[in-house]
């Protein structure tokens, strides 16, 4: 979600673009959101540090750690069955 100013924000909503609900709005412009397979975390890219890094976000706490230094990009989850 493009809040007009060149920041962005992360937000939910239904496939009819209804009832959009605010999920994360940090320091710069967050974009390439993707949640996990059991949808507790939220891996997305932002500019905040300076150039695009990856970040994770913990839905239940709301805490977000910093993943790279030295550039990220493009984030997805890989998933597996064992058995």
């Amino acid at each position: 979600l493009t809040m007009g100013e060149g920041d962005a924000a992360l937000v939910t909503m239904n496939l009819d673009g209804g009832d959009s609900q605010l999920f994360y709005d940090g320091a710069g412009y967050e974009w390439g959101a993707v949640f996990s397979p059991d949808m507790r975390y939220l891996i997305f890219s932002s500019d905040s540090p300076g150039e695009d890094e990856l970040f994770l976000y913990e839905v239940e706490t709301g805490t977000v750690h910093q993943l790279t230094n030295d550039s990220g990009m493009y984030a997805d989850w890989i998933t597996y069955n064992v058995g």
